[in-house]
């Protein structure tokens, strides 16, 4: 959460205006304790059980690398694809020769 909110900082510095945050909250997730981690000020939404129609509202999306990038697509919404490379992974990231990439 703390490197999604990083990311959310800069985006909202480089967009016009305030954009307007919406955060489509995981079955299982407590909506008062993910409110809690987001800065005063920033009118943050949270919305449970309509992922969909959240999506397919948005100017532009973060989300998780798997089936969120195929609904995303698919909805035709651009994205900021995100995943959290294990060890491992972070080892074989300078192999990465790419512009973009999302797994």
């Amino acid at each position: 959460m703390p490197v999604l909110i990083e990311a959310l900082a800069e985006i909202r510095q480089r967009l016009p205006g305030r954009p307007e945050i919406v955060v489509a909250v995981a079955p299982g997730l407590d909506v008062l304790e993910l409110e809690a981690r987001f800065p005063p000020g920033w009118h943050v939404r949270f919305i449970k059980d309509d992922a969909y129609n959240a999506l397919a509202a948005a100017d532009l999306a973060i989300v998780s690398s798997g089936t969120a990038t195929v609904e995303t697509a698919l909805l035709g919404r651009p994205m900021i694809v995100v995943y959290r490379l294990s060890d491992d992974g972070a080892a074989r990231k300078p192999l990465v020769r790419t512009k973009f990439l999302a797994w």
